[in-house]
């Protein structure tokens, strides 16, 4: 399977910022987008592309359940031995990923199987390819230019500054205010409160 498209290109980025305020290469900028993927995906537990994973499970006879939530079709499965379902005999429960047999036929008990499987979705929402953008071009900026991070709470009088930093706990899964907000939105949850 070809690799999946980004959930945001440099280009794309760079017409959104002038890349002259920006100072940074089409590969930084990939890179940057690669590791929001990656938080996104861990944070929200589901992926905005389509993506390819393995699941390896000793069968007990009971439902085979995939790891992953958003898993669209199994596309293989081998058993260490035995001849294993063809994949177009299987079907996923939608939201729970339960790998459903056909009627009258049940997993062969204490098999070691492989399952491969596809999960995500086709298209980037817009508002996870803002948070993409966003997060490239602040990671850019502070790797760039030594621009500091979001400011939480200032503090005049003892000369105190705290600045966000990622905090899953509390809803920052990247640090950047405005990327966890739109992370936040798709999530359903908002971030707590932070004085």
């Amino acid at each position: 399977m070809a690799d999946p498209e980004p959930y945001a290109t440099a280009a794309e980025i760079i017409a959104r910022v002038a890349p002259t305020v920006l100072e940074a290469t089409d590969a930084q900028l990939a890179a940057n987008v690669a590791e929001f993927e990656e938080i996104c995906e861990d944070y929200l537990g589901r992926a905005f592309a389509i993506r390819t994973g393995t699941y390896k499970v000793t069968l007990h006879g009971g439902p085979v359940i995939l790891p992953r939530s958003d898993a669209i079709a199994v596309t293989a499965v081998t058993y260490e031995t035995g001849t294993a379902p063809a994949t177009n005999t299987l079907l996923i429960d939608d939201g729970f990923s339960l790998i459903l047999l056909p009627r009258g036929t049940a997993w062969p008990y204490g098999t070691r199987a492989t399952f491969t499987y596809t999960y995500g979705t086709s298209t980037v929402p817009a508002v996870v390819k803002q948070a993409a953008i966003g997060y490239a071009v602040n990671v850019a900026k502070t790797d760039n230019s030594g621009q500091s991070r979001d400011v939480l709470t200032m503090a005049f009088d003892g000369g105190t500054t705290r600045y966000a930093t990622p905090n899953r706990d509390e809803g920052r899964p990247t640090g950047w205010l405005d990327v966890d907000r739109r992370l936040n939105t798709i999530r359903g949850t908002r971030a707590p409160f932070v004085a």
